[in-house]
């Protein structure tokens, strides 16, 4: 594959903001960047991969570093903060993504299975407890809070992203009261 994978990459975000998540496929993409369908099946055969590679991207981008001397809800506000501000330029695509997936159930469980791996990674940098029943049940209500604070943080129009913050630090505060025995 000879190809610029950052151009790939912003070709699939501008696809993305353009057509939705039906408008995912990697003809379309090809056609979209130029870039040739054989290399871009190699890289993403199916929308869902498409997806992911977006949010690997932004993932890859906003890296937070395992919490040493942070506490669980001091890691995971900068974690997300910093998905977030990786995210922003691309606000608009992931506002679609969201109204398109409360109309897509199919979309919803191909990506629960990323989704659940991407918490419990999260969660286990943060150093939470992941043990016994509870343990299986965080990355899911963490995985629901994410979301929720994506649609608080698209949503937000302050120019610090103070709202998002605000609701992001008293969520992850109400996280604790209902886990505190276990959190």
């Amino acid at each position: 594959m000879h190809f610029d994978h950052n151009f790939l990459v912003a070709s699939a975000w501008d696809l993305l903001e353009q057509r939705g998540l039906n408008g995912l496929s990697a003809d379309s993409l090809s056609q979209l960047s130029g870039i040739p369908l054989t290399d871009v099946l190699g890289l993403c055969p199916t929308p869902v991969s498409i997806l992911l590679l977006l949010w690997n991207d932004i993932e890859e981008k906003a890296a937070t570093q395992p919490a040493h001397n942070l506490s669980v809800h001091d890691y995971l506000f900068e974690s997300l903060m910093n998905h977030l501000d990786q995210a922003l330029s691309h606000k608009v695509a992931i506002n679609r993504v969201l109204d398109e997936l409360l109309l897509s159930p199919c979309w919803v469980v191909d990506l629960k299975p990323q989704a659940l791996k991407w918490s419990r990674s999260v969660l286990m940098n943060a150093n939470a407890d992941l043990g016994g029943l509870l343990g299986e049940i965080k990355p899911f209500v963490f995985g629901v809070f994410c979301l929720y604070v994506l649609k608080v943080w698209g949503a937000d129009q302050t120019l610090d992203h103070s709202e998002t913050m605000a609701k992001l630090d008293l969520g992850l505060r109400k996280l604790e009261e209902w886990q505190s025995w276990c959190w």
